[in-house]
């Protein structure tokens, strides 16, 4: 059931966690964030996906404060990102969030690799457990991947 993938050790969604340019915000960015006025949203689906990415920054923002290693794991977040993202106040962080949803980048982590998204949804209607280790550790790859990319980065 969808409580098994629950149990998952990293975010599902991605808000451009391994950028850490999109969680740096200048006084000049404050202040037209403050001035500027956003769509409203009157699409319960749009509210809904504000509401979950306002959540998952938040999540981001408890783990980069006292874990960076484990938001650099959940998250597949960089150093860098998880230092900015840890040094944000939470105004900062929840207007971040309403402006990536506007932005249309906050998707599904691996939103380019169906094959992991069938093997999840594969799992989240299974009813055994032990279905769910094998995908957990297909995704665990998959960040590693991700996170010996970005240490090799210039």
């Amino acid at each position: 059931m969808l409580a098994q993938i629950a149990h998952c050790p990293f975010l599902l969604l991605d808000i451009a966690f391994n950028d850490p340019t999109r969680w740096q915000i200048s006084e000049d960015d404050r202040v037209a964030m403050t001035r500027a006025v956003l769509p409203v949203a009157t699409d319960p689906l749009q509210t809904r996906l504000e509401n979950l990415a306002r959540a998952a920054c938040f999540l981001a923002w408890h783990l980069a404060r006292n874990d960076a290693i484990a938001a650099r794991l959940a998250l597949g977040a960089t150093a860098q990102t998880a230092a900015t993202i840890a040094r944000l106040s939470l105004p900062d962080l929840l207007q971040i969030a309403t402006c990536e949803v506007h932005r249309g980048q906050v998707r599904p982590r691996w939103h380019d690799r169906p094959d992991v998204w069938h093997r999840l949804i594969y799992v989240a209607r299974s009813s055994e457990y032990a279905r769910v280790a094998p995908v957990t550790a297909h995704g665990l790859q998959f960040f590693l991947w991700d996170l010996l990319a970005q240490d090799q980065e210039p």
